[in-house]
């Protein structure tokens, strides 16, 4: 068990790291061609109705949990 705070903060960090790196890897293998992940645009040039980020925000969802829960 780890007793101290700043150890789990560290094990906690290296592992969303290591999840967000085999998660971008699993999506570049599904990809057919490495070009066919991009960026997204911004708003203003996409003309698209919501902001890419805008389904962290909405009230209740788990995306939303999470974004509060890592954001402190």
């Amino acid at each position: 068990m780890i007793e101290d705070p700043r150890v789990a903060t560290s094990y906690a960090v290296q592992a969303v790291l290591i999840f967000d790196h085999l998660h971008f890897a699993a999506n570049m293998n599904a990809a057919k061609k490495p070009t066919q992940l991009v960026l997204q645009k911004p708003i203003a040039m996409s003309k698209a109705k919501a902001a890419w980020f805008a389904q962290y925000y909405e009230k209740n969802s788990q995306l939303m949990r999470d974004r509060e829960l890592f954001s402190h």
